[in-house]
């Protein structure tokens, strides 16, 4: 019985790496902060035309007091299915808690043109995604 129990696991193992691998899998799950299903993962994943970080450095506005800092701020958002950003965060922060720097951060994505949107099994749908910014001096 043991025997058959690890091969079953196994060959599931094998099945679902196969077919997650292959752009098959698309998850999603219940945002409690904005009380609807998002996706986690899908085919095709979201993103910035031209990239972030060129827009970052085109547009980012250094507080005054700091010219030069490192930091790694990690910004969860919802982009949604015509390609705007909704529910930004400061990963694991309240809003109150947000320094210059993350206001700055929250403030310039707010601004951003319209993203290239996620799609599961070829329609669009909200993808909430998790990714760090870092600033580094240079």
């Amino acid at each position: 019985m043991k025997l058959l129990l690890n091969f079953l696991i196994f060959l599931l193992t094998v099945l679902c790496s196969e077919y997650c691998t292959a752009g098959g899998m698309c998850i999603r799950d219940y945002d409690s902060s904005t009380h609807r299903y998002v996706y986690f993962q899908v085919d095709i994943m979201p993103e910035y035309p031209g990239g972030i970080q060129e827009y970052f450095i085109g547009n980012f506005k250094y507080p005054p007091h700091q010219e030069v800092f490192q930091s790694k701020i990690v910004v969860d958002v919802i982009v949604e299915m015509d390609g705007k950003l909704s529910d930004l965060k400061i990963h694991g922060k309240k809003k109150q808690e947000y320094s210059e720097v993350e206001r700055e951060t929250i403030r310039l994505m707010s601004k951003m043109p319209k993203w290239t949107a996620g799609t599961c099994k070829g329609r669009q749908v909200p993808v909430k995604i998790t990714f760090p910014l870092i600033f580094e001096p240079g």
